[in-house]
């Protein structure tokens, strides 16, 4: 599809304006990252490197630095840079003069997967949740309680045997849109660089959330989530939309086969009044090789945005485009309620997706130098620590505590200062 829309432009306005693009897939995203670190680190000049690559958040914040990479500011117009998803061009925008140099094709916009059917079957035991109740942190966890223990009653001869409600994707997500949502965001951009703001308060709020509901068993610490999801261990998990083939069938509370059925709802917030929700995915950047390639890239890069078949490469990875204009066009509304009949789960999470992105905030925090360990470290650190304290209550509980008084016991405000140390630490370690 690419190449085919790639074609298109070369005979028409490429044609006209004497340029040609040539497509080349030069790997897989890592690969094209290290080209450009090793040329960073060779110091050599742009020559080596195509005119347009796709490259990772942290790879453009060094080639800006570097010398390497242009903005989209010098070769587009106020009304043309606002024609785009502004929550899309602020994470690319890798200077505090807010030039954008990692430039958004399309992005994921992350929400909550939920078995259907398995929903209905906990909702009519508990009619007092609705679909609202996903949309916030506050009502999730407590959904996720009463369902450990509608499930672990199931099994009168066996305590404390409930299941997780949901699982988390992607910790660093959580914890950046959370902590955005939340008020202050980790990742703050000043001045004339970035601070990174670990508020007690506030990561007192994700303890008792994440670090306690993994405790709880409230939420599944397992990276297969589809599989989880197809097995009936989980309900429902919060992160990015289909990329994935999902079962048609699952394995239900008793036993069973089951057909699987996808709901998609809107990513959890913190507050009503300020729903912020993370989206995901990389962007490209345009190499400095002289004011004509640099103008002719970003012309290319416009046309490519808003070209109405660009919608159809944005569908198969279950993404938006970043062009606020196609994204909203009554062709790319029509073509996604083709897909009611062709195929209910991905119209289901395209909606979702689209839902959120033209009504709410979206949001992923600029890159700096370490944003990639920072994210690596903080979601090692939040899986071992609780992993780690979840087989501290089950020993105590062996022991003959509560289950109430081995999570007390366990996850006590001395627990939560020592793991928030661990925290800063982290993110010490990186400024």
């Amino acid at each position: 599809m690419f190449e085919r829309i790639v074609k298109v432009y070369n005979e028409t306005v490429g044609a006209q304006e004497g340029v040609r693009v040539i497509p080349e897939y030069a790997g897989k995203t890592d690969e094209i990252n290290n080209k450009f670190n090793d040329a960073i680190d060779a110091q050599e000049n742009s020559g080596m490197l195509p005119n347009i690559a796709v490259v990772s958040k942290e790879t453009a914040y060094n080639a800006v630095k570097y010398d390497l990479i242009t903005f989209a500011e010098l070769y587009m117009t106020d009304e043309e840079i606002n024609g785009y998803f502004s929550g899309f061009m602020e994470e690319g925008r890798l200077s505090m003069a807010a030039n954008t140099y990692l430039f958004p094709l399309s992005k994921q916009i992350q929400q909550t997967i939920i078995n259907d059917n398995m929903w209905k079957e906990f909702n009519q035991e508990y009619p007092q949740y609705s679909e609202q109740s996903f949309m916030y942190w506050e009502s999730l966890i407590d959904m996720a309680a009463k369902y450990y223990d509608w499930t672990d009653a199931m099994t009168p001869d066996v305590h404390n045997d409930g299941r997780a409600f949901f699982a988390i994707e992607s910790l660093e997500t959580f914890i950046y849109t959370y902590t955005n949502q939340r008020v202050p965001s980790l990742i703050q951009s000043g001045y004339d660089e970035i601070t990174i703001n670990a508020n007690k308060d506030t990561f007192s709020e994700i303890w008792n959330l994440y670090h306690k509901g993994v405790v709880q068993g409230y939420i599944s610490t397992v990276s297969d989530i589809t599989t989880a999801l197809k097995k009936g261990d989980i309900l429902c998990y919060v992160g990015t939309p289909g990329n994935t083939n999902y079962s048609s069938v699952y394995i239900d509370l008793h036993g069973n086969m089951a057909p699987l059925s996808i709901k998609a709802v809107q990513y959890p917030s913190v507050f009503a009044n300020r729903i912020v929700v993370p989206h995901s995915g990389t962007g490209v950047v345009v190499v400095d090789k002289g004011e004509k390639s640099n103008k002719d890239a970003y012309n290319f890069i416009k046309w490519y945005t808003s070209n109405p078949n660009f919608i159809y490469i944005c569908f198969a990875g279950y993404e938006v485009p970043s062009c606020v204009e196609l994204a909203s066009s009554e062709n790319t509304l029509n073509e996604i309620a083709k897909l009611m009949d062709k195929n209910k789960q991905q119209y289901n999470m395209l909606v979702c997706e689209y839902n959120q992105v033209l009504t709410y905030t979206t949001y992923s925090p600029v890159a700096f130098n370490g944003s990639e360990r920072l994210g690596r470290n903080i979601t090692a650190y939040l899986q071992q620590a609780s992993k780690n304290d979840k087989e501290k209550v089950k020993s105590h509980v062996k022991e003959g505590y509560t289950m109430d008084s081995a999570v007390s016991y366990v996850c006590s405000e001395m627990a939560f200062n020592a793991w928030f140390e661990g925290i800063l630490n982290i993110t010490e370690g990186i400024q």
